[in-house]
């Protein structure tokens, strides 16, 4: 019973749609190491909290919706081997505001203060290494197609259409190549005091394209074929503690083309 209620409580508090992925996990797919689910309808402001740091500043999702989720891992491998979370698709809706209106839309601001300040907090206490810690560090995380669809606040139609195919985030070796393996991602050393990680992110294609009153039909663009960002850093440890990766060094950008 305890672990079917955890389970519920991190379901809530992502996902919209609860009753639907509640039918479709159970704790016996979870221990055979892979879930499947349909249709995934996320909560736009635990989306936030997540990617704050990782998105533009005067952005808010307004919707996220993934299609034919996958979750696999290895129960006996999980401090070791990565957490792989793959999608087909993944639709965006989003919203960008002026940073010059801060009055028309106060409570955005407002709350996107907080999250930086969160965000400062958590950066000054250096986190467990716990195996939920290196779990979440090493995710491999993949999308077969993503669309973001961008209005502005004074809109009530998308402007902007982002589409992403072969998106993939994952560690990397220290050569600069995508990998499972979290030790040769992670690499602790007490003698140094500090742990050094690496990390892959890839795009096969990337199109911005403008879009028509009241058309979804993409207009004129621009796109870039086969982006590739491998990262390297440094973090202090100290013994048992280490703090959040953060890239300190790029080890390569690729763009095979821009059109």
């Amino acid at each position: 019973m305890l672990k079917h209620y955890l389970l519920e409580r991190v379901i809530r508090h992502y996902v919209q749609n609860v009753e639907k992925v509640l039918q479709q996990v159970s704790i016996s797919q979870l221990l055979f190491g892979s879930v499947r689910l349909e249709e995934v309808h996320l909560v736009p402001e635990s989306i936030q909290d997540a990617l704050f740091s990782y998105v533009f500043f005067a952005c808010e999702f307004t919707r996220v919706t993934a299609f034919d989720v996958e979750v696999s891992l290895e129960w006996l491998s999980m401090a070791t081997r990565s957490v792989q979370l793959r999608a087909q698709r993944l639709e965006l809706e989003m919203v960008l505001y002026d940073p010059h209106g801060l009055e028309a839309a106060q409570q955005f601001w407002d709350a996107q203060r907080l999250r930086l300040r969160a965000e400062r907090e958590y950066l000054r206490i250096p986190a467990e290494s716990t195996l939920l810690y290196k779990v979440l560090g090493g995710l491999d995380i993949s999308f077969g197609n993503v669309t973001a669809r961008i209005r502005t606040l004074d809109s009530s139609e998308p402007m902007l259409l982002v589409s992403l195919g072969g998106l993939r985030y994952c560690p990397a070796s220290q050569s600069g190549e995508p990998t499972n393996d979290l030790p040769l991602a992670m690499r602790p050393d007490d003698s140094l005091g500090e742990v050094a990680y690496n990390y892959w992110f890839e795009i096969s294609s990337m199109k911005f394209s403008l879009l028509q009153s009241g058309s979804d039909v993409p207009g004129p663009g621009l796109s870039l074929e086969g982006f590739s960002f491998s990262s390297f850093g440094k973090v202090p440890a100290n013994g048992r503690r280490e703090a959040p990766c953060y890239a300190t060094t790029i080890n390569s950008i690729k763009i095979r083309e821009i059109k």
